[in-house]
């Protein structure tokens, strides 16, 4: 669990009354455990927003620089809640908000959504993911095709790319490869993969967002079932998230574009 000093004293003055006190209920279904479990990760979430993002934003601002980068695992509700509590709301304070994808596989639609969807509504035009790492020395064109497609689809626009190693020195080759650089015997012609998705990232972000359905996002149902304590209850907060990300996928089969709320 998430724990500061200053927890304590930041729920008393919101709520009125003691976080101490109230501790069981985080680890046990006591009498009005939901209403404890819902102030105490809305606290976690949004004093992790303010003091973490939030001063970073406010130190790039004042020195003119574009604060980016992504939160860990983004792609299901045990996961934000270990890391941020929410990651949709972290990326309000970013200037380029961005996502992680690992491995030679499609990206979860939830990690995805989430972070366009945020993008969008607050009207920031860049939307980065750092994405191909641990796919492998022997990763081909069409499959790195294939894989930022699917997140440009879904609005990703500006390419991070993981990783290029100025050396492969001892473990440095094994370091979630491939090194997309001058070490690949492909690299002179890379640039016609850089210039195809460089150019299909300027269109997406050059073009209008417009969607006419709002899907609400349900990290608050996860706050309430999270119980470290409970062997179920990282099946039970996830099997909430996969029914989002079902919902997800029904909308997109169906040609209905949303958005995430």
């Amino acid at each position: 669990y998430p724990w500061s000093f200053i927890l304590d004293e930041e729920y008393k003055k919101i709520y009125g009354e003691s976080l101490i006190r109230n501790l069981p209920a985080l680890f046990a279904e006591t009498d009005g455990y939901t209403i404890v479990r819902y102030r105490y990760w809305k606290l976690v979430r949004d004093l992790f927003v303010s003091s973490f993002n939030g001063q970073i934003h406010n130190w790039c601002k004042e020195h003119n620089q574009l604060y980016t980068g992504h939160m860990t695992i983004e792609e299901d509700y045990w996961g934000h809640m270990q890391c941020s509590g929410s990651a949709m709301s972290a990326y309000e304070h970013m200037d380029i908000p961005g996502m992680d994808h690992l491995g030679r596989q499609l990206a979860s639609i939830a990690t995805i959504m989430q972070v366009t969807s945020v993008a969008n509504q607050l009207g920031k035009k860049q939307i980065l993911s750092e994405t191909f790492a641990l796919c492998g020395w022997n990763v081909s064109f069409e499959e790195l095709k294939w894989i930022y497609e699917s997140q440009m689809v879904r609005g990703i626009n500006y390419l991070c790319q993981h990783l290029e190693g100025y050396s492969l020195r001892g473990i440095r080759k094994r370091d979630y490869p491939a090194s997309l650089y001058r070490h690949q015997p492909w690299w002179k012609d890379y640039r016609i993969f850089n210039d195809t998705v460089s150019r299909i990232g300027m269109l997406i972000a050059e073009g209008k967002v417009d969607y006419n359905i709002l899907l609400l996002h349900g990290i608050e149902s996860g706050w309430l079932t999270y119980n470290d304590n409970d062997p179920l209850s990282h099946s039970k907060t996830n099997a909430k998230s996969s029914d989002l990300k079902g919902v997800m996928a029904s909308l997109e089969g169906a040609q209905l574009h949303y958005h995430l709320g």
